[in-house]
């Protein structure tokens, strides 16, 4: 989890000093991620990600200090300049398939934003929950994560114990420890990332 200085000062209100290469450096690790998420959402051929990818990075760089807070979330801002740079990367494209060019057609429509925004949210959600599970992961031993992992998959707590060999009442305990260390690194995450303090 972040400290207290990261908490109190978010990730993306570090990054907004182009200085704070550290800030970047992690802006970077973690919105590629997400950037990658929306990229095969979009059907974006996997030989052509890496390079757009890099481009939407550059591109952030030179025009985060455009993001107006009072506008909304970041994630909303970043979304748009992301569907700006594919839109842009599909023209460029010699013999787009029919899907491609609905989504062009579709580019300025108020259908098509409402269906950024609820592919965006989906998979903003999704990569945070995954990226923060990862970093709980690591702060657990023995079957704690096991337990959390059953549970998540819809077992019983009962089924969850016989198959591990464990108590219920120490299922509820490490599904409880987890469960409290996750929700705590999804905030820790959002508040970095999302810039809401």
């Amino acid at each position: 989890m972040k400290d207290d200085q990261t908490t109190s000062y978010s990730l993306l209100g570090r990054a907004l000093d182009l200085s704070d290469e550290e800030a970047w450096t992690e802006l970077y690790e973690r919105y590629t991620s997400f950037i990658y998420y929306l990229l095969r959402r979009f059907n974006v051929n996997e030989h052509e990600m890496d390079d757009l990818a890099q481009q939407i990075m550059i591109k952030l760089m030179h025009k985060v200090k455009l993001y107006d807070r009072s506008q909304g979330k970041f994630r909303s801002w970043f979304s748009t300049l992301v569907r700006n740079e594919v839109l842009t990367h599909f023209r460029k494209l010699q013999g787009y398939n029919k899907k491609i060019e609905h989504f062009i057609e579709k580019g300025d429509s108020e259908e098509f934003y409402d269906e950024l925004d609820a592919i965006v949210t989906k998979e903003w959600e999704e990569y945070i929950i995954k990226e923060a599970l990862t970093r709980v992961e690591k702060s657990f031993k023995g079957q704690a994560i096991k337990v959390f992992k059953l549970w998540m998959d819809g077992k019983k707590v009962v089924e969850i114990g016989e198959t591990l060999g464990l108590t219920v009442n120490t299922v509820y305990n490490l599904k409880g420890r987890v469960m409290k260390s996750l929700k705590l690194e999804i905030s820790e995450m959002t508040q970095a990332l999302e810039y809401d303090e």
